[in-house]
């Protein structure tokens, strides 16, 4: 009764991220007889397509963060300095 109700689950593998990391950052230190592993492959085309698209998201991301977060402290910097004076008024 129990074997009908299981259901087999496919393996996908492991985050391309992680893949792209292993064979970068990892291989080259990791001893040359364990380095044919599959473990630390090369990224496969796909693999790392949707690394550079992260990277760039990210990387798009971040400026952005930083855009907003440096407009938002000039914002209160300039009430600081300036106080309740506006423009036009001395």
């Amino acid at each position: 009764m129990a074997q009908r109700e299981l259901t087999r689950l496919e393996f996908e593998g492991i985050n391309p991220y992680k893949v792209y990391e292993l064979y970068k950052h990892y291989r080259p230190y990791v001893p040359v007889e364990c380095q044919s592993e599959p473990m630390y492959a090369e990224p496969s085309p796909e693999q790392m397509a949707k690394v550079k698209v992260e990277k760039v998201d990210r990387k798009e991301f971040r400026a952005s963060l930083k855009k907003k977060k440096y407009n938002n402290t000039m914002e209160q910097l300039e009430t600081v300095v300036f106080g309740e004076f506006g423009e036009g008024q001395a």
